[in-house]
């Protein structure tokens, strides 16, 4: 390539904004390759997944345990992301973030099976949102002690607080999701005989991979 059409080149992605480059990130980054494996996986009843299989399965949450706790809303979930945008001229740029995730039960017409998500791509909508200069100050208050004790990252934005964004994504009991991942069995003692164990059917990561879970895109 000739040294003028380096130069165009450089100065075609000088140009590009922000918006633009993460857009590019998001299309080739892990969560965009899961979603695209995903829509190649086969789809199947609970009752039909079978060891081995890499499997696709749509059905709504169940708690296995004391659920998670959103951070912005405060909604029981198995998964939340909460991410904080600072305004700029184009819009709002992420500057920090936060997610968590706890296994759950996958429940269809057929019956139901523990999903593992330890290793877990969750793809989750994130449907709540707020702007500094739209709250009332009950929960300006709220939002912004949460800014404030979690550390230099977010207390930081403390000093911009009329020109944030807060955006959080949650997986609530009954929502509907969908999860690709390997079933497996899985042998754990029974709680009154300890040297029996019994045998149950998991979907999890595939091994060197993740389990991805998304409750925005249930596939055909």
């Amino acid at each position: 390539m000739s040294s003028i059409g380096v130069f165009i080149l450089s100065a075609g992605l000088a140009t590009l904004s922000t918006a633009s480059m993460r857009a590019i990130t998001e299309r080739l980054g892990p969560k965009a390759r899961a979603r695209r494996a995903a829509e190649r996986s086969h789809l199947a009843p609970v009752a039909e997944v079978s060891p081995g299989d890499t499997v696709k399965v749509v059905g709504r949450v169940s708690f296995t345990e004391d659920p998670l706790e959103a951070p912005f809303s405060g909604r029981a979930c198995a998964h939340f992301e909460a991410v904080v945008e600072r305004r700029h001229a184009r819009g709002f740029a992420p500057k920090a973030s936060t997610a968590s995730t706890q296994s759950f039960w996958l429940e269809d017409e057929t019956g139901r099976i523990y999903v593992d998500a330890r290793s877990a791509i969750v793809d989750v909508v994130l449907d709540h949102h707020w702007t500094s200069r739209e709250l009332d100050p009950e929960k300006r208050f709220e939002l912004e002690r949460f800014l404030y004790q979690n550390g230099p990252k977010w207390n930081r934005l403390l000093g911009a607080e009329s020109d944030l964004r807060y955006r959080e994504g949650a997986l609530e009991e009954g929502e509907l999701v969908t999860v690709v991942g390997q079933a497996k069995v899985v042998r754990e003692p029974e709680p009154h005989f300890y040297r029996d164990k019994s045998r149950r059917v998991v979907i999890g990561a595939p091994d060197g991979g993740a389990i991805y879970v998304s409750d925005g895109m249930h596939f055909q």
